[in-house]
């Protein structure tokens, strides 16, 4: 399960060098984690997945996620968890913990078509 972060913060001041006025103002800011795992883990080379694992992010903010392998790496076969894609390119909107991970499969290969010239 995700967590909720709290920001703060305090500001102090003195009206007079003996007297001390602090008044506390509290700027309360909702942050929601988003956990991204992969299969297989770890990740194997040639594969990326954006954004880093266990980011934080305001609440209702539409979070784009991607996952990219090169040829001859594993490749992507689709998201499974806050949201169920074959598409490497998605969004998840952050209105609360959210965990998705990205499955990658066999490797990419690149299919030429070779033709032989005389």
């Amino acid at each position: 399960m995700g967590s909720v972060a709290l920001r703060s913060s305090v500001r102090c001041g003195g009206a007079r060098p003996r007297i001390s006025m602090c008044g506390f103002r509290w700027n309360r800011k909702t942050q929601y984690q988003l956990t991204i795992t992969t299969d297989p883990t770890p990740l194997p080379f040639g594969c990326n997945v954006i954004p880093e694992a266990d980011s934080f992010f305001d609440v209702f903010t539409v979070v784009p996620i991607q996952a990219t392998s090169e040829i001859g790496s594993p490749h992507f076969i689709g998201w499974t968890g806050a949201i169920t894609s074959s598409n490497p390119n998605e969004t998840v909107m952050m209105d609360g913990p959210k965990s998705v991970t990205a499955h990658f499969g066999p490797p990419n290969t690149e299919v030429l078509d070779w033709k032989l010239i005389k």
